[in-house]
């Protein structure tokens, strides 16, 4: 059986594109997204040929493995263990529902205790977000995202639009559509699924963790 449509299921999380977002990358419609991830139907092959290259994942690959997420990030272990470097800490604020009123109001945060630290390399972005009740967005609450501040959205992704009124997780063409007087976006970078699912550890102890296996790995090949 083909493995496209959970492959495709796969790019759209770690990529924080919905499905509708998915569909107009390749003039395709969101129900058709839909069939495939369900399994109901496959993308015809000039299709599959368009997501394959746009996500630089071989033909084979999209249909007959099973796509890591190591894979569509272009995450590399063996070149963070030869790099040492890359093993010191970068650190970001993060935000959730205790700081959440400061963000908003948009008072620096750059004193901002409230942090995620982690091997340099790891994480892609100057801010960290958990999705709460606060952000009108289809993510699960307890997802994290990880972004960056930006002036003008080009790229066909996800974004946390801040207003005046509320936050909201957007696509371009949501945002192009919009006339706001001086938003904040921010640029989603990478999306961690709700961390509250099946493991009570937090963000920090998760990053802690597998800092402390590289470490171990570093510290055997050495």
């Amino acid at each position: 059986m083909s493995k496209i449509g959970s492959n495709i299921r796969k790019i759209r999380s770690v990529k924080a594109l919905s499905q509708n977002d998915f569909a107009q990358l390749f003039k395709l419609t969101r129900a058709s997204i839909g069939a495939y991830e369900e399994g109901r139907a496959e993308p015809k092959i000039d299709a599959a040929i368009e997501i394959a290259k746009y996500f630089s994942i071989t033909l084979s690959d999209i249909f007959t493995k099973d796509l890591t997420v190591n894979q569509l990030t272009k995450f590399n272990i063996q070149e963070i263990i030869e790099n040492e470097a890359t093993i010191k800490k970068k650190s970001i604020p993060f935000i959730n529902n205790s700081n959440w009123d400061s963000f908003f109001n948009g008072i620096d945060l750059s004193n901002e205790k409230n942090t995620i630290d982690s091997p340099q390399n790891f994480i892609n972005g100057e801010i960290a977000i958990e999705i709460t009740n606060q952000i009108n967005s289809d993510f699960d609450n307890g997802t994290i995202v990880i972004c960056s501040p930006i002036k003008t959205p080009t790229e066909d992704t996800a974004y946390l639009l801040v207003t005046k009124e509320k936050a909201s997780i957007s696509s371009l063409s949501e945002i192009k559509s919009l006339s706001i007087i001086e938003p904040r976006i921010y640029i989603i970078n990478q999306k961690i699924e709700n961390l509250r699912k099946g493991n009570s550890d937090s963000l920090e102890k998760r990053i802690e963790k597998l800092e402390k296996e590289i470490k171990i790995i570093t510290n055997k090949l050495k």
